[in-house]
């Protein structure tokens, strides 16, 4: 917001002064450093179900899968019968997340 009341004063000549100078910036979050515990794990798989057609089923399996795997969102998405070699159980990811 304070970029754009910048640029309308700046540039545009909109308003004389920019209101968002005095107002702090919110600082960083803290790193997370949790784990999800095998309790939790367990009640997630619980609560969703083994009916894969329910998207909370799959929701879930799509986490555990995650956790295993230590795959990012990204490179589960980007899984195909292409990059996925199942004899060798072998994932490649080819210059992903390189732009």
């Amino acid at each position: 917001m304070s970029a754009v009341l910048t640029q309308a004063r700046r540039e545009w000549g909109l308003i004389s002064s920019n209101p968002m100078t005095d107002v702090s910036k919110l600082s960083k979050p803290p790193p997370r450093d949790r784990r999800v515990s095998q309790d939790e794990i367990d009640k997630l798989v619980v609560a969703a179900g083994a009916d894969l057609t329910k998207i909370r089923a799959r929701a879930v399996h799509a986490f555990l899968f995650a956790i295993e795997t230590a795959m990012r969102s990204g490179e589960i998405i980007s899984l195909t019968n292409q990059t996925v070699d199942r004899e060798k159980r072998v994932a490649t990811f080819l210059n992903f997340g390189m732009n």
